[in-house]
């Protein structure tokens, strides 16, 4: 927990062009059953610069494994196994890389609609060696966003004494869209809209594809 603060001061002085969330990022769509998640995601997420580099959601789901290579990673499947739990699978050539059980109450909470994957606040500097005193805070999200497509939302906030000499204050955000080959709803699975027909084709069940 304590390198939180100070990794949070580091990108906010540095990075200043992070602060703003990507243009045509639609927001959140309440998600009420874990039903509406499955699908399968591209890894890689839309966007990326050199203030912000792109992000893997593999490497939100596992972000602990050195050992994931994790731009190698092509696609994430999602699907619920219970009313409080989702598998994850990550896929590469059509094979599972890594698969893990996340469960409500454990390892998220759903708050407003939106998965809640770390939430976090409190005071710096009461530790030997922490560069930071004042206070921090900040949350990770993953969800639906309003046309259906995975959306990462990261944010923070830190303000006090850097070094016990220069005052900071300073925040971020930062959106990340991860495209679903494949969506479900009521009628069951079906393309999203934005998907040629022949791409589409090729991930729908009984298509002429790897359907991966």
């Amino acid at each position: 927990m304590s390198r939180y603060p100070v990794i949070l001061l580091l990108a906010l002085a540095l990075s200043a062009c992070a602060s703003a969330p990507p243009p045509n990022h639609p927001p959140f769509r309440a998600t009420t059953t874990l039903v509406q998640l499955e699908g399968v995601y591209e890894n890689k997420g839309d966007g990326g610069t050199d203030h912000a580099p792109t992000l893997y959601l593999s490497s939100i789901l596992w972000p602990d494994d050195d050992s994931l290579d994790h731009h190698q990673i092509e696609r994430i499947a999602v699907d619920k196994q219970s009313e409080n739990t989702l598998q994850i699978r990550a896929l590469r050539s059509g094979e599972i890389v890594r698969k893990k059980e996340l469960i409500e109450g454990q390892d998220f909470k759903i708050e407003d609609g939106v998965i809640v994957l770390s939430s976090e606040a409190g005071i710096a500097g009461l530790k030997t060696g922490e560069p930071l005193l004042g206070f921090y805070g900040g949350s990770s999200k993953l969800g639906l966003d309003v046309e259906g497509h995975g959306k990462f939302h990261s944010s923070g906030t830190a303000a006090g004494l850097a070094f016990m000499v220069f005052p900071v204050a300073a925040s971020y955000a930062r959106d990340v869209r991860f495209r679903r080959r494949r969506l479900y709803n009521d009628a069951g699975w079906h393309a999203p809209a934005a998907i040629p027909r022949s791409a589409a084709q090729r991930n729908l069940p009984g298509g002429t594809g790897d359907n991966r």
